[in-house]
């Protein structure tokens, strides 16, 4: 819908309402399938410390794969339903001379979200350990708390059975705010600023922060271990809480065009994981903290281009010159994460600046 005072208002509001399914990926149709790959996880203990493994140095723990076992496959849960997204939108636009401003907020909910869960070995069986831990303040130690860790036993080997189905209370989360503003100046000049504000609550489907682990797109480990559900709800990976961007461009005499955009986002968000050998399965990692309870340093970036063309009667040729993070800045784009003395160590920087040339040709 959309409202306007009158035609040609400067004035106007739009609101909006979508409904629709998501598409069903091809790799739900994996599970369960008897020739689809199967193994066995196994934990190694290098009795005779060669650093090779030998058969006899591995202890299996569970059945993996599409299919875990002949006597206990894998299945698609019969009344599995399609997931969907219901998205609501409000915005509104306003002229003023030769400023163009634009505010819509969103609000969009994923409902019905599929996941493999272990429906062989219930909680009840795991064996449990608390352990002390100091949450999301680690150096001031004010919001200690108890983590519970579990752990497999030898008796539930061959008993896992993965079933894809909607688990309760799976669900996906936006809301944002998205405002931008804009204008010509004198015929060559073009200015734009917009900015974000939003959250995005899911639960990760595997441990970790990277697009693999800490997104709810994906068929992961989640709802198989425990351990992998402890804190995996929290902000997603595409999360970046605030996003600012500025550009501009000049379109110069004799066909050249100068660009320029600045882009500043929140970090990346994490959980910080605790590191454990205390269970039979081996060393496990636990996520201590929900997603996005802690971020990495925000990210900037400021990128510039050039671009002269020539016309050669029907045909046009261009150069281009482009410069990517102009200020060579360094900021760090990752850390180690894994609770311990090397935790928040700075593990991946950002790209350096770089250069790149082109050439186009237009027919």
């Amino acid at each position: 819908m959309r409202w306007a005072p009158r035609d040609n208002s400067p004035l106007a509001v739009t609101a909006g309402y979508s409904w629709y399914r998501n598409r069903l990926p091809l790799n739900y149709l994996s599970v369960g399938d008897p020739n689809g790959p199967t193994g066995t996880m196994s934990r190694w203990n290098d009795a005779n410390h060669d650093l090779f493994f030998s058969p006899n140095e591995l202890t299996p723990i569970a059945y993996v794969g599409s299919c875990c076992a002949s006597t206990n496959p894998s299945v698609i849960d019969p009344d599995l339903k399609a997931p969907y997204t219901a998205e609501f939108f409000i915005g509104a636009e306003h002229r003023m001379g030769a400023w163009r401003m634009r505010m819509t907020g969103v609000d969009r909910r994923e409902r019905n979200l599929a996941a493999l869960v272990n429906t062989g070995v219930p909680l009840s069986e795991y064996v449990t350990l608390d352990v002390p831990d100091s949450g999301i303040d680690v150096d001031g130690n004010t919001t200690a708390q108890t983590l519970r860790l579990y752990g497999r036993t030898p008796a539930m080997f061959g008993r896992d059975r993965y079933t894809l189905m909607n688990p309760d209370g799976l669900t996906g989360l936006y809301q944002g705010v998205d405002i931008s503003v804009d204008r010509d100046l004198f015929r060559r000049w073009f200015f734009r600023f917009g900015g974000s504000a939003y959250r995005i609550q899911s639960t990760g489907a595997n441990r970790g922060f990277l697009s693999s682990e800490n997104d709810h797109g994906l068929l992961g480990e989640a709802f198989l271990w425990p351990n992998a559900l402890t804190s995996a709800e929290g902000r997603s990976y595409f999360d970046r809480a605030f996003v600012i961007k500025l550009s501009g461009s000049y379109r110069a005499p004799g066909d050249v065009r100068i660009g320029m955009v600045a882009r500043y986002q929140d970090g990346l968000p994490f959980s910080r994981m605790v590191l454990t050998d205390a269970f039979y399965q081996g060393r496990d990692l636990v996520m201590a903290i929900p997603r996005g309870a802690q971020r990495f340093t925000y990210m900037f970036t400021l990128d510039a281009k050039i671009e002269k063309d020539w016309s050669f009667g029907k045909r046009q040729a261009g150069v281009i010159f482009e410069a990517y993070n102009l200020t060579n800045a360094t900021i760090e784009a990752e850390e180690y994460v894994v609770t311990g003395s090397e935790f928040r160590r700075v593990s991946a920087v950002q790209p350096p600046l770089a250069l790149r040339v082109g050439l186009r040709v237009g027919f």
